[in-house]
């Protein structure tokens, strides 16, 4: 599985609009929420912009939330990496040295949304 190349990489939306960057890393989500949260806290500056930046947090980890704490890719597929599954990390033998840190990505993520939405249901 890890193995594997990514065809397309780049596919199109269907209105040939936009872009989709596939098999997004934990990486890369552990950098957004990093950012997400300093641009919430220094940066956003009216109630509107904070909103906004409260809601596509939110959207983003409810995404991971109601699939099982994976990032579902364009294909209706989970991601190579950003893979935070209880079941998976703790009774998949491949995925027993990123135990620690994905289920750290994913607490700092859900804290990173409490702390933006306001919401505690983030941290139960």
């Amino acid at each position: 599985m890890r193995g594997l190349a990514i065809d397309p990489r780049w596919p199109t939306s269907g209105d040939g609009k936009w872009y989709w960057k596939c098999d997004t890393s934990s990486d890369e989500l552990d950098g957004h929420y990093f950012f997400y949260r300093l641009y919430f806290d220094l940066v956003a500056d009216t109630p509107e912009e904070k909103a906004r930046v409260s809601k596509h947090v939110a959207a983003i980890t409810d995404h991971l939330i109601a699939h099982d704490f994976q990032l579902v890719d364009h294909d209706g597929k989970p991601t190579r990496w950003a893979r935070f599954s209880p079941s998976e990390l703790n009774h998949d033998v491949n995925w027993a040295f990123d135990r620690g840190l994905n289920s750290l990505s994913m607490l700092s993520y859900l804290v990173t949304t409490a702390h933006i939405t306001g919401e505690e249901k983030y941290l139960l």
